[in-house]
């Protein structure tokens, strides 16, 4: 049904052929008709908790069935300003995202407070996985990233500097699987300081109706960070 706390510590640097990550799980722990189990992603070679090997961490929330999906009050249309770039000049000149993973299809908007955005669903697992576990996703992982990227397009254009995702206070989802033609993500901007920026995200479907929610997200935005996306795209 979603995760609480995930927290970011370090990316994983896929700098050699192959490297193994540690997957944890806890103990399962009842709480209101739900299950909460605490999960890790760290390295293989400092296996264990109580280290600095975590990449990860969050606790996972279990559910045998789905809530209701709440009530989302769209933004007014002058709350969203037309956006002028293309999708090309996006991910040429802002975001590093190779082929893969350019799944937005049209900014919608962008302003101070808010960015909408057309986002595309992910391909099946077995497009991106080796032998996977299930022929399709619980959660959508194409849809959660361009979330982020839409983050680093906001700060970019609104901050001057392009983010990095530190933290989402809680994740919920309200479907069994997200649409495959995509959905509309709305970004409202909570705090947005020198370096830290808040805000949460809403997914919606071609009726209206809220396939997910991310509450309490937060980046780090930092002028330095241009240089090395810049590096990445140019690889």
């Amino acid at each position: 049904h979603g995760f609480d706390n995930l927290r970011l510590f370090k990316g994983i640097k896929l700098d050699q052929k192959s490297r193994k990550i540690n997957i944890l799980a806890g103990k399962i722990v009842k709480n209101n008709g739900v299950f909460h189990v605490d999960v890790e992603l760290c390295d293989d070679e400092k296996k264990g908790h109580g280290n600095n090997s975590a990449h990860a961490k969050a606790k996972a929330i279990l559910s045998d069935h789905l809530a209701n999906p709440p009530d989302f009050q769209q933004p007014h249309r002058d709350e969203l300003l037309p956006y002028p770039k293309s999708i090309e000049e996006v991910y040429g000149k802002i975001l590093f995202h190779g082929t893969a993973l350019r799944g937005i299809k049209a900014i919608k908007g962008l302003s101070p407070r808010w960015m909408a955005a057309d986002l595309s669903s992910a391909p099946p697992p077995g497009k991106w996985i080796t032998a996977p576990l299930r022929s399709r996703w619980i959660s959508d992982p194409m849809i959660l990233d361009c979330a982020f990227q839409m983050a680093i397009v906001w700060s970019f254009e609104q901050k001057g500097m392009v983010c990095l995702p530190s933290y989402c206070g809680t994740y919920r989802q309200f479907c069994r699987q997200f649409p495959k033609e995509g959905v509309r993500a709305f970004f409202e901007i909570t705090d947005a300081g020198s370096r830290m920026l808040r805000g949460d995200f809403t997914f919606i479907d071609a009726k209206g109706l809220v396939s997910a929610k991310i509450t309490g997200y937060e980046a780090i935005m930092d002028t330095a960070l241009s240089s090395a996306f810049k590096a990445r795209n140019a690889a």
